[in-house]
């Protein structure tokens, strides 16, 4: 399963990192031939998702690693931290370029001359880049839904790539619309249409990376898993242990990339030998597994509950 996992893995992230690449230097050649620095942005944006590829083939492998003495928790966390740090890189870019628009508003209000839009490229590198990105978004949504939905490396490419595509079209369509404000009371925002577009597109995307960040970095922290999941797993151990010298008084779980780590607190009814608990501790691991096939699971034998009277 983490096999086959990691080789759709591999297929999305060799195909994002050329297709990126490809996009990057057309976005930076279609800024300079155009005077569009929202093209810039895009191209950026493009060349992040390059290297981001790269980096994220050499998370995927990591995270199939089984857990060692180095590591004894596992490799899951990197994604976590990947994720994280894609994007605090993101959101320095879109604020570097919403400073840069801003600053070219101020100097068009100052009396500078701003370089003339050439629409007919901005046009052209739309077409390509919506065709590229929107195929390789749903490259990627393919080939998540061939690891079952749990590849968190693979869900965070596609939703790269399904921005990269909306970032190119809403530019494309904000600079035509624009251009028909010529000839109207409106004529005066055609200078700074590129100044527009660029602090709408970054008004949209900065929600998407802050959102990563703050998962990231509750990942990151520990922060206990939702509380549909939660009830998931509480449910898939309490039905094993019915009818067993077992209680089950509390089960913690967090999350790490596409990675759970659940233990469960369990009080013995009656004496056990050792043997017993752990054929407790290897089935209730099998049980927990129907929940999500990426968990790793300890039991704690414990007669108190460690989080009695302690608000979620």
């Amino acid at each position: 399963m983490i096999e086959n996992n990691l080789q759709f893995e591999q297929q999305s992230l060799t195909a994002a990192k050329w297709a990126n690449l490809v996009m990057c230097f057309a976005g930076i050649m279609a800024a300079f031939f155009s005077n569009a620095n929202a093209l810039m942005l895009d191209g950026l944006f493009s060349g992040l998702n390059f290297f981001a590829a790269i980096f994220a083939a050499r998370v995927a492998k990591r995270v199939s690693q089984s857990a060692d003495r180095g590591r004894p928790f596992g490799y899951a966390i990197e994604e976590s931290m990947y994720t994280m740090f894609r994007s605090l890189v993101l959101t320095g870019i879109l604020t570097l370029a919403a400073l840069n628009a801003l600053d070219g508003i101020y100097e068009y209000a100052t009396g500078e001359v701003v370089p003339e839009i050439r629409l007919n490229w901005i046009m052209i590198y739309v077409v390509l880049m919506v065709v590229i990105s929107g195929g390789l978004a749903y490259f990627h949504h393919r080939n998540w839904q061939k690891t079952g939905e749990q590849s968190e490396v693979l869900k965070t490419e596609q939703a790269a790539a399904g921005m990269d595509a909306a970032l190119s079209a809403a530019a494309g369509a904000a600079f035509l619309a624009i251009s028909l404000f010529k000839g109207t009371p409106l004529a005066f925002l055609v200078p700074i249409s590129d100044s527009i577009v660029v602090l709408a597109l970054v008004a949209y995307m900065i929600r998407v990376p802050i959102g990563s960040f703050v998962k990231g970095m509750d990942e990151l922290l520990g922060v206990a898993v939702d509380r549909e999941t939660a009830g998931k797993l509480t449910t898939s151990a309490q039905k094993l242990l019915t009818d067993t010298p077992f209680e089950l008084i509390e089960l913690a779980a967090t999350r790490a990339g596409r990675s759970l780590f659940a233990v469960s607190f369990v009080r013995p009814i009656e004496a056990v030998d050792v043997a017993t608990l752990d054929m407790l501790r290897a089935d209730l691991h099998t049980a927990l597994l129907d929940v999500s096939p990426n968990i790793d699971s300890e039991v704690v034998f414990t007669g108190k509950a460690p989080f009695a009277n302690k608000p979620r």
